[in-house]
């Protein structure tokens, strides 16, 4: 049988491409492919693939960062590899927990994360943030709704100082708006293998009986709010907060009818609150105590004849490029809605049109008899 050296016909430029393919070195494979080496027409897959295992074995791979959410938390790895690699997380309300691992003893970046610090959204060069930079760094509980209540990374098992950071968010304390920060690993402490950027993200808007609290992530509006107001349960609260400003702008002159399909509030509206609401007047509204809350009140025995619905809502007017919940510019955000349903009284009672006619004929009866007396 006739065999051919590896450098005749195709074979060697196939290599090559395949070698191209797989990013490995070209010195490297001329020296594999000048191995005087002979393979069999029938075997040249066979050395296709043996070419394809040791080009293979001269190039590391991208560094591996995993991140997977399961049973409430999100996990992170990070293997020692020679590129940076980027990976995104996200804790909220219903995953909780980051679990972020660095490998082969890695160190942890921010500051070996022991403390509340993180690096800003938009640095990706974890050897920037050091020594408390408030340009490069953030104090994550700047991003959650109260910072009287710290929260910190910790250590998952307390025993040594290379393993797992653990960082456990309270579920009260999701903000409003989405925030970002940048965690990761490094290697010597000074090379970066992997970066996490991080989305906290808001809470989701709620109502609780009659009060309706807004938020403006970009997952916390998947639904309208609803309220009902009747007789005996006459008002309602919207709490916009201080992210937050009302919709529409001249919801004390106007009203928003709601669409058909569940779109957002405008921020101007046109509806006549007396089409609907014929006794209305504008001080039916009026503020809360906390910074940005409406009340809606229907005076008793203000209801109309007919029901009728409103549609009021929220929408976020902080600024964007700030630290902390509002900083970055790909802060997503989303209209909070709410259709209020102001129930009607229906028409008169026949009897109590009855009671009414008889009451009046009494009345002009007995004025009679007292002139004829």
């Amino acid at each position: 049988m006739v065999g051919r050296h590896l450098g005749d016909d195709g074979v060697a430029s196939r290599a090559a491409s395949a070698s191209r393919q797989q990013g490995g070195s070209l010195t490297a494979l001329s020296s594999i492919t000048s191995r005087s080496q002979v393979c069999l027409p029938a075997q040249e897959a066979c050395f296709m693939q043996s070419l394809h295992r040791s080009t293979h074995a001269l190039v590391k791979p991208n560094a591996v960062a995993s991140c997977e959410e399961k049973e409430g938390e999100t996990l992170c790895s990070c293997a020692q590899e020679e590129n940076a690699a980027t990976r995104k997380a996200v804790i909220s309300e219903t995953s909780n927990q980051l679990h972020l691992d660095c490998k082969n003893e890695q160190s942890y970046a921010p500051d070996a994360l022991t403390s509340s610090k993180v690096c800003a959204a938009d640095n990706k060069d974890l050897n920037d943030c050091r020594d408390g930079d408030g340009q490069k760094c953030i104090d994550l509980n700047t991003l959650l709704s109260d910072t009287t209540k710290q929260v910190s990374w910790t250590k998952k098992q307390k025993k040594t100082a290379n393993e797992p950071r653990v960082l456990n968010v309270p579920k009260t304390l999701f903000p409003y708006v989405d925030g970002k920060f940048v965690v990761g690993c490094l290697k010597n402490s000074s090379q970066t293998v992997c970066t996490v950027d991080v989305t906290v993200a808001a809470r989701a808007s709620a109502t609780n009986e009659q009060t309706v609290a807004c938020s403006y992530g970009e997952a916390s509006n998947g639904k309208h709010q609803a309220v009902t107001l009747k007789p005996g349960l006459n008002s309602f609260t919207l709490v916009c907060g201080e992210k937050g400003g009302i919709q529409p702008a001249n919801f004390k002159q106007k009203y928003c009818a709601p669409k058909e399909k569940q779109g957002d509030v405008a921020a101007e509206c046109t509806g006549d609150y007396k089409s609907v609401l014929p006794l209305y007047e504008d001080n039916w509204w009026s503020t809360g105590e906390t910074p940005e809350t409406f009340v809606l009140t229907v005076p008793e025995g203000h209801f109309p004849e007919n029901p009728t619905r409103l549609l009021v809502g929220c929408k976020y007017t902080g600024r964007k490029g700030q630290k902390g919940a509002d900083q970055g510019e790909e802060l997503q955000t989303t209209v909070c809605n709410v259709d209020v349903t102001i129930e009607g009284t229906g028409p008169p009672s026949s009897s109590a049109s009855f009671s009414a006619g008889v009451a009046g004929a009494l009345s002009v009866l007995l004025g009679a008899c007292a002139v004829v007396v």
